[in-house]
């Protein structure tokens, strides 16, 4: 390994007699290094790729010469060697190989195999998953990836999520999620995620993907690596547009990722990790990322509030508008003149008395398009103005058919109601009518989901019977994915 003893006041002009080879791959910038604990190589995230724009507090991560804790990560030895498929409906996850036939003539990502999932062969929710333990004793996790999205006509991918659950598949964590409208289009990209809170714990790492009825989606290249590295650490540089300097010093960290703060919007920032081994220190190359635009206001964020406070006694806090970048939206209110209604939550959740319990949609077999709702509690339930959001191809982040129960329905213990298709609208219980269509069409990659939310729009329940996405819903009420 070459030393770099004298460090530059240009730290990225740094240079080092180590060999590697700089290679450029479908437009995706690998460093080729041998398998040397500590040496930084390959941002994650932020990706290079230019169509991904960060928010203002994005985590930038990187890779480091360490062991690959995934078995078979880079899918040469096919699928059936440490992946399990976890199929919905037809094919799911293949195999491309070098040399081969493969769908639309598609590039492999990297080395001689990579995993596909074909939109033409497969519809509904897929995925592919490994059960990994990770270790007590160490201080960062981190998963990272390689990925494409291509295809032919739209939509490519409805919904693409990394999803971290137990041995019994529930769900524990999603710290990925994206669909095409947030991801590069026919571009290599790369890209990370956080799994420090599960150290210590055996898990299972799920790549769950809805593909369009023409879309490709290709995966390649996972890996979990763990920090510290005996004797290791790495110094993290973050500059706004110009050359990166000593100035530009963020962090001194033996992780392989940093939250950054405090980024502008529409700015171009450059960073680099230079790996430190007592007096040795060597550079990896400089990578790029653009924030994104600002955009209309979509959260408020509520700053800390000083500690103690006095019962009964007034206090001052505040709260600032933020776009979905966490940036300052385009026409937020003036400081001080919006009006907000604050309560708080309580920790408690009382379980749903209403729930959907049954969803129709008109086959060959089946001539009815409707919802079922039970009453499921052992008490009356007055479901007067309440409403049901149907969700479908024509939109299914909002809702395409938005129904309100009549005044004076009340639900009896053990009893059920319907919401069908078209009809005169509103009907009478138990047999209520939409009055328009509900443009449902299983079996051919479509869209279908329902909400149910009570009169004051707070939701109660939802069902995703294809393809709605639940963190891409965002209205009338946003869903989330613990529902």
């Amino acid at each position: 390994m070459g030393r770099c003893n004298s460090p530059s006041s240009s730290v990225a002009q740094q240079t080092c007699l180590t060999p590697w080879v700089l290679i450029l791959l479908l437009g995706f910038i690998s460093w080729i290094t041998p398998l040397t604990a500590g040496v930084a190589w390959t941002p994650t995230s932020p990706s290079t790729t230019p169509y991904l724009r960060q928010p203002g507090n994005p985590v930038l991560s990187w890779r480091a010469g360490s062991d690959n804790l995934l078995r078979n990560g880079d899918f040469e030895a096919g699928l059936t060697n440490g992946w399990t498929l976890e199929l919905t409906h037809g094919q799911g996850f293949t195999v491309i190989y070098a040399g081969k036939p493969s769908p639309a003539n598609i590039p492999l990502l990297e080395g001689s195999a990579s995993a596909l999932c074909n939109g033409e062969r497969t519809h509904g929710y897929n995925a592919i998953y490994q059960d990994i333990q990770l270790p007590a004793n160490v201080t960062s996790a981190v998963v990272s990836w390689l990925a494409r999205m291509s295809g032919t006509v739209v939509p490519y991918l409805y919904a693409l999520r990394l999803e971290v659950r137990d041995l019994e598949n529930r769900v524990l964590a999603t710290p990925f999620a994206a669909d095409q409208s947030t991801l590069p289009y026919h571009s290599a990209w790369g890209h990370s995620a956080d799994l420090s809170p599960f150290i210590g714990r055996k898990v299972r790492l799920a790549f769950v993907v809805a593909v369009g009825p023409h879309g490709l989606f290709e995966l390649d290249d996972v890996r979990v690596q763990t920090t510290p590295l005996p004797g290791v650490e790495f110094e993290l540089f973050l500059s706004k547009g110009g050359p990166i300097s000593e100035t530009n010093l963020l962090c001194r960290t033996s992780t392989l990722s940093w939250r950054a703060a405090g980024l502008q919007p529409s700015s171009y920032y450059r960073w680099q990790v230079i790996t430190v081994r007592g007096a040795e220190r060597t550079p990896g190359p400089a990578w790029t990322f653009r924030t994104a635009d600002p955009f209309l206001l979509d959260h408020y964020e509520v700053l800390p509030v000083a500690s103690p406070q006095v019962v009964g006694e007034e206090f001052a806090f505040r709260v600032n508008t933020r776009d979905a970048s966490d940036f300052e939206p385009m026409k937020a209110p003036a400081v001080g003149t919006a009006a907000l209604n604050l309560a708080a939550i309580a920790d408690e959740r009382v379980a749903p008395r209403l729930l959907i319990s049954e969803v129709f949609v008109a086959t060959e077999y089946s001539t009815k398009t409707a919802v079922e709702f039970a009453n499921v509690s052992s008490e009356p339930v007055d479901v007067s103005r309440w409403q049901v959001a149907i969700y479908d191809y024509s939109n299914y982040r909002a809702p395409h058919v938005r129904f309100t129960i009549p005044d004076g329905t009340t639900v009896s213990p053990g009893a059920v109601f319907m919401l069908h298709s078209r009809g005169k609208s509103p009907g009478a219980f138990p047999d209520f009518y939409a009055g328009s269509e509900m443009s449902w069409y299983l079996g051919y990659s479509s869209p279908a989901g329902v909400a149910l939310l009570d009169e004051a729009t707070n939701l109660v329940d939802f069902i995703d019977a294809e393809l709605v996405e639940p963190l891409a819903v965002t209205g009338p009420a946003p869903v989330g994915l613990d529902q």
